[in-house]
């Protein structure tokens, strides 16, 4: 199985900006990648056309941090919610199609962050305390944050149209969700395979999923 991680900044001077430059400690996630078992295929990605929309079952912890690879194709009014919670508030919104912030219990993150705008894909994490844009922005969040309910990508309400690439879930370090764009090859269904938990998560909403390219792969005997 092949193996990816990434260097994650955790700690930063008190009053510094939290860019790489500032950072005090790293920490080093790892995933393995591209281990779906047989019946299934690696998709490049999902796309939604705003009522599809899938739910991880993953309650996140006050510890927990969110990683994922997406793309804006259209909508980005306030309350268009990329990821979130079942229950509670914690939204990774598109204010506009080219601005880009976080809102946690009605509290937005310490100013937008700017991004391409539509047809172009970004990678953003997002923990309880802070936000980070695939250059390396961070901004924090106004306060912190004890989720609630489970974690969803697209939410239901979400109305706008895009597409994710890659989603992780962590508590602390300690991978508990990482979804890959998936199709089942018994019936052609949509989907994510959580490779965490060995389950296929289909849509949760109406209509269909949009399947992104096959990704060739090398299934596990399982």
């Amino acid at each position: 199985n092949a193996i990816d991680t990434e260097f994650v900044c955790v700690e930063w001077h008190e009053n510094d900006e939290h860019t790489d430059a500032n950072c005090l400690g790293w920490k080093i996630k790892t995933k393995d990648v591209n281990i779906l078992p047989a019946g299934y295929t690696q998709l490049e990605y999902i796309e939604n056309t705003g009522t599809q929309y899938i739910n991880t079952g993953v309650y996140p912890s006050s510890n927990f941090e969110i990683y994922f690879d997406g793309m804006l194709l259209s909508g980005g009014n306030a309350g268009e919610q990329f990821v979130g919670t079942s229950t509670g508030s914690i939204n990774i919104n598109w204010y506009s199609a080219t601005m880009f912030a976080s809102t946690i219990n009605g509290q937005s993150s310490n100013g937008g962050i700017t991004t391409g705008g539509l047809n172009n894909k970004f990678h953003i994490g997002l923990s309880p305390q802070w936000l980070l844009w695939h250059n390396g922005t961070y901004r924090t969040l106004r306060r912190p944050y004890s989720p609630s309910g489970t974690f969803m990508l697209f939410r239901a309400n979400a109305r706008l149209r895009g597409r994710i690439y890659d989603a992780e879930l962590y508590d602390g370090n300690e991978l508990t969700f990482h979804g890959i764009p998936t199709y089942r090859n018994s019936d052609g269904v949509i989907g994510m395979y959580d490779t965490v938990n060995r389950t296929f998560l289909t849509n949760a909403g109406t209509g269909t999923f949009v399947a992104g390219p096959a990704i060739s792969y090398i299934p596990q005997n399982q």
